[in-house]
């Protein structure tokens, strides 16, 4: 007898564009705070978590042709599994040009200070003895120049 519990699910967002050069984000020089999370994480079922990872990008290719459903700043299906361009059969008309080369996921906000875009990872992790799970139902990011 074989029984399987999902204990990690993962969502990637589209590509946020600031629309500003060198942004401060929520957590980090000017504000120690948290990005916003509803339910939060002491109104989750126990042993259930909701963990944000992050990267960010000094600029999207593409973005200035005007063809909104080819940008991955508007179009998730853009993306793979992993929140990255899809390259095959061909590469997407925009690409991020990551932070400092850096491509991994950061865990604080912080970490990302400069970046015009960024991008978020969202990990549902379950609790496999209740079979509880967390919820997701607002997420809010601020920034400032």
């Amino acid at each position: 007898q074989l029984e399987l519990v999902t204990r990690v699910s993962r969502v990637h967002t589209i590509w946020f564009d600031t629309a500003m050069q060198s942004p401060v984000y929520s957590g980090g020089a000017f504000n120690t705070a948290n990005p916003v999370i509803e339910p939060g994480p002491g109104d989750q079922p126990a042993g259930t978590q909701v963990v944000l990872a992050y990267r960010g990008a000094t600029t999207i290719t593409g973005t200035d042709a005007g063809i909104p459903q080819d940008d991955i700043t508007t179009n998730a299906s853009k993306l793979d599994l992993y929140g990255d361009p899809i390259t095959i059969p061909a590469p997407e008309p925009s690409a991020p040009i990551f932070l400092n080369n850096n491509n991994a996921w950061l865990s604080q906000m912080a970490d990302i200070d400069g970046s015009k875009a960024f991008q978020v990872r969202i990990s549902f992790i379950s609790n496999p003895i209740s079979s509880k799970t967390p919820e997701l139902g607002a997420l809010g990011f601020a920034w400032q120049q």
